[in-house]
């Protein structure tokens, strides 16, 4: 009879699981005037990140492709956002179960005083709590809208990532240009010391001209030394990007500089594009969130029920096994979660206006961006026509006058810094426009502009 009883226990228990909630649904916040984000469960067999596979690219003739495409795969940063949206798809699978139904089971004796095993009195108690108010479908949504907000700051961090990788290529970039202008100066130096050498020995100059070439060489192996020290910065902070630090000094970057064309990106489009970005849209999908977290509190003050089934076997008293189905639910005297739905609500409207004021700084960081690229183009478009020519003209001019005795060695001099300063500035604003430029593509979300 008991082992009956347990079967039937079993059966009622699982009707129980399958109750639909009664009750009206709760209500929700005033949906927020935001771009709609689709709500979606995720399935709990479906693999919950996709783990990129390490990338093994030479780091001897480094291109900025290859560069992006492994610190993708490669940096720490991506590492840690990879598991945190790990972890928000494992509280998604979670948050849509229903409550466990909970077995208990006593035994003690029938008749004080008599404690024969047949004549135990023996208890089996199975409940189930049924949810009302649509919470467990509330609690499924605000689950799914976090991890899609998790999903999109991944993204966020591999735009900010892939700016860091590109800004740091080509400042290895721009460091081994300085290696090589500046050997190419101390080179110049020190075969003008040579000549001056010889002519002082023929009577031709005086000891004080050798002494000033002496000078400037000794100025361009600092520099020399200089630029090395900054090529191995620039390629100690890619090499910690790409988390291949022992690995640093092999680096080389052989991607051209870009070239600055002569259109702007169209207005038309920006603001398209700003919406795609992906921490608007983090933000978007965490008010989304909260709203549903805002009706999930509302919905506490919808009662659960307690379902119960009590099979209870007492030969002595009722000769036999008593079935017994209990319903409780909570009575709401002492608490009615109106301070859950206070602190819902305030985390709602502190989402809502964080949303508008991330998007008034995305709209800042865009012209800003478009200032600073538009001025870095036409600097450096200025430099490669006009200032650079020129210099190398003035230079090339007292070169060929000093070996004629036209003008001093002074002269001289002043010609060669000048177009060595000419240089550096070129790099210089060279490395501006591509910081410009990588900038305005990672604000805007856009990395196939046509400059």
């Amino acid at each position: 009879m008991i082992d009956r009883a347990i079967r039937l226990l079993a059966v009622i228990a699982s009707c129980c699981a399958v109750i639909p909630a009664i009750g009206q649904p709760a209500t929700g916040a005033t949906p927020f005037n935001g771009a709609p984000t689709p709500f979606h469960r995720a399935s709990p067999f479906a693999k919950p990140v996709i783990q990129a596979e390490p990338i093994d690219v030479s780091l001897g003739a480094l291109t900025l492709h290859n560069t992006i495409d492994a610190g993708l795969a490669q940096n720490r940063d991506v590492q840690i956002a990879r598991a945190a949206l790990t972890a928000a798809k494992g509280i998604l699978v979670n948050a849509g179960k229903r409550p466990n139904p909970m077995l208990t089971v006593g035994a003690g004796p029938g008749l004080i005083g008599r404690y024969q095993p047949r004549d135990a009195d023996v208890l089996v108690n199975v409940s189930q709590l049924v949810e009302r108010g649509n919470k467990r479908e509330l609690r499924s949504e605000v689950a799914s809208l976090a991890a899609d907000a998790a999903q999109f700051d991944i993204e966020d961090i591999f735009r900010q990532v892939r700016l860091a990788l590109a800004n740091a290529y080509f400042a290895v970039k721009q460091a081994q240009d300085y290696v090589n202008l500046a050997q190419a100066t101390r080179n110049a130096f020190a075969r003008s010391r040579e000549a001056a050498e010889l002519r002082l020995k023929a009577g031709d100059i005086a000891r004080v001209d050798l002494i000033r070439l002496r000078v400037e060489e000794g100025r361009s192996e600092n520099e020399l030394l200089q630029a090395h020290t900054d090529l191995a910065v620039a390629q100690v902070m890619l090499a910690t990007l790409l988390a291949r630090e022992q690995e640093a000094p092999s680096i080389r970057a052989v991607d051209p500089w870009p070239v600055p064309g002569d259109s702007m990106l169209q207005s038309d489009r920006i603001e398209a594009l700003v919406d795609k970005r992906p921490d608007i849209r983090a933000a978007i999908a965490r008010v989304h969130s909260l709203e549903a977290a805002f009706g999930l509190a509302k919905a506490q003050r919808i009662r659960d029920v307690n379902v119960a089934v009590i099979a209870e076997r007492n030969l002595p008293a009722n000769g036999g096994t008593t079935l017994v189905v209990q319903l409780s639910m909570p009575i709401f005297i002492n608490n009615d979660y109106f301070g859950d739905i206070v602190r819902a609500e305030a985390e709602l409207t502190s989402a809502q206006i964080n949303l508008e004021k991330l998007r008034s700084n995305v709209h800042a960081d865009v012209d800003r961006a478009l200032a600073q690229f538009e001025s870095a183009r036409q600097q450096l478009m200025r430099f490669e026509a006009q200032m650079l020519p020129d210099a190398l003209s003035a230079s090339q001019a007292a070169e060929f006058a000093y070996k004629k005795g036209g003008i001093p060695l002074t002269d001289l001099l002043d010609a060669r810094r000048q177009l060595y300063a000419t240089q550096r500035e070129l790099l210089e604003s060279r490395k501006d426009f591509v910081n410009a430029r990588t900038r305005l593509e990672s604000t805007l979300i856009e990395t196939d502009f046509r400059w």
